[in-house]
């Protein structure tokens, strides 16, 4: 399977699920919301990121989260490919970018990259009503193996 038949089937799956719950809503003023692509305003060091909140969105009803991670030497310019499919299933996306080259750089665990996706989410999920329940997080190249070292432990720890 080609992986942007892959995304497409996750994003597919992620707007089949948010057309099947909604979550309380959080009070966001409609005028404050950026739809469409901007910037995530985390950093000033030339390596932030871009938030893509789709036409659809509306503060009242809960919508699943993608979190998207590019590739080696790559930014987040680089996942926009997913941004016509969040339009399309009603998905907000968000791609930070690494704190380095490429994801995981330093000593594996709770290290800087970890930190702004953390905070990228937080920013996301002050700003808009995202379902909880549904937040995803993937990627391609290095940043889909970033995110399958994070999902790892968890899976891990979960079945124990």
């Amino acid at each position: 399977m080609h992986r942007r038949t892959f995304l497409t089937l996750g994003a597919t799956a992620l707007g089949l699920l948010q057309r099947t719950r909604s979550v309380g809503a959080v009070s966001v003023a409609q005028s404050d919301i950026p739809y469409g692509q901007t910037s995530l305003g985390l950093s000033d060091d030339g390596r932030d990121g871009l938030l893509y909140v789709p036409k659809g969105y509306k503060d009242d009803v809960a919508m699943p989260l993608l979190m998207m991670l590019h590739g080696l030497g790559g930014s987040a310019s680089s996942v926009r490919y997913t941004f016509p499919l969040a339009e399309e299933f009603g998905v907000i996306v968000v791609a930070p970018e690494s704190r380095e080259l490429t994801w995981g750089q330093s000593i594996p665990g709770f290290d800087a990259d970890v930190r702004y996706i953390g905070a990228a989410y937080r920013q996301a999920t002050d700003l808009l009503n995202v379902d909880r329940s549904h937040v995803a997080l993937g990627g391609h190249s290095d940043g889909a193996g970033y995110a399958l070292s994070m999902g790892l432990p968890t899976a891990t720890s979960s079945t124990t």
